[in-house]
């Protein structure tokens, strides 16, 4: 047997797999925001947006919990900056809250699923 078609087939579907799964919409929605940080949503922001739907499944309630601890990555790194922003305080309150909602969300929707 081959082992050279094989090797490229296999890479084929792991390619294929994250491009179609959660690891790259997060890499996409990322890619612009890198690429053009002044005019690009921020990551959790596009994340939102995505699956702002009514569905409660656990490939949605984890997009909404990975926007989450992007958006308190971002406020974690503008508290990294010199001198810190005056807004700072409020915005980690409502990134940790939106963490918590978020983590409370997908633990229901993994048991949702683990339940049936």
């Amino acid at each position: 047997m081959l082992k050279g078609p094989l090797v490229l087939a296999s890479l084929g579907l792991g390619l294929n797999l994250f491009l179609g799964g959660i690891p790259g919409m997060v890499a996409v929605s990322s890619a612009a925001y890198a690429l053009l940080p002044n005019t690009a949503p921020p990551q959790s922001q596009t994340l939102d947006e995505v699956d702002s739907g009514p569905d409660r499944s656990l490939y949605t309630a984890l997009a909404r919990l990975i926007g989450a601890e992007s958006e308190a990555l971002q406020v974690a790194g503008a508290g990294l900056q010199q001198p810190p922003p005056v807004d700072l305080a409020p915005r980690a309150d409502a990134a940790g809250a939106h963490v918590v909602a978020a983590a409370a969300a997908y633990i229901r929707a993994a048991q949702a699923v683990f339940s049936h």
